[in-house]
């Protein structure tokens, strides 16, 4: 993946800045960062709703994409939803999200492959979003902690020791941001915030980020206690087990 940076003055006179791989040059529009027009389309779905709503969409002579646009939570985010404070391009969540993603796929981990990210700078605040791949036929974690389930918690491991292994520190792994399909093929979605920074020691962090994940998983789950405990058990202990290979 080569980077491609393209600038565009839109019609209100700010700039929209975007970013993607040079192979889609002349291929991503504009209008393709915005949830409103790709509402007018039959083909558009829902895959999300919370903070923000994520929509699955289909472009032109391309492969289905997720639509995601950035937007604030916590106590400031009831007052500015959708505006962040610009410091610099390399910054901007959307921009630093991409590279991440980037910079494991072209490793061929099990992240989302990223296809284009943009931002509109105004004054001191910046608007954000990007398009990643669309995984289909996957389910959640959430969605499979289920008491009937049988459940591949080695494979579950293996994905999220492979991107920690990659130097990933993410921000919040939770249940609704592992990806599971039928054969137990795990990706890692939702790399806002995240970082990625090989050859260091980063066991505090990750240890951290798998806490984040049982403390999800407890909140979400269907199964029984019992079955949590060894949910728990099984999951932490592929991935122990996996360092010490």
């Amino acid at each position: 993946m080569s980077e491609y940076r393209q600038e565009i003055k839109l019609a209100d006179g700010k700039t929209m800045v975007m970013l993607y791989d040079s192979v889609l040059q002349g291929k991503i529009l504009p209008e393709y960062f915005s949830a409103e027009y790709w509402t007018q389309f039959a083909e558009t779905r829902i895959l999300a709703k919370g903070r923000a709503t994520t929509y699955c969409v289909k472009a032109p002579e391309q492969r289905p994409w997720v639509l995601r646009q950035y937007r604030r939570g916590g106590v400031f985010g009831k007052l500015i939803k959708q505006a962040y404070f610009f410091t610099k391009h390399a910054e901007v969540r959307s921009i630093a999200e991409y590279r991440a993603s980037a910079q494991l796929y072209k490793l061929s981990l099990p992240v989302a492959k990223p296809i284009a990210a943009m931002y509109v700078k105004n004054n001191l605040t910046y608007t954000a979003a990007i398009l990643t791949e669309f995984i289909d036929n996957t389910q959640t974690l959430s969605a499979v902690l289920d008491p009937d389930k049988k459940i591949n918690w080695r494979a579950i491991a293996m994905a999220i020791y492979q991107v920690h292994q990659a130097g990933l520190v993410h921000s919040d792994l939770n249940t609704h941001n592992i990806l599971i399909d039928k054969n137990w093929q795990t990706t890692i979605i939702d790399l806002d915030k995240s970082l990625v920074v090989p050859d260091l020691n980063l066991s505090s962090q990750h240890r951290e980020s798998m806490q984040r994940l049982r403390r999800s998983m407890e909140k979400v789950s269907r199964r029984t206690p019992e079955q949590q405990l060894n949910d728990w058990a099984e999951l932490i202990y592929a991935y122990r087990y996996m360092h010490k290979k």
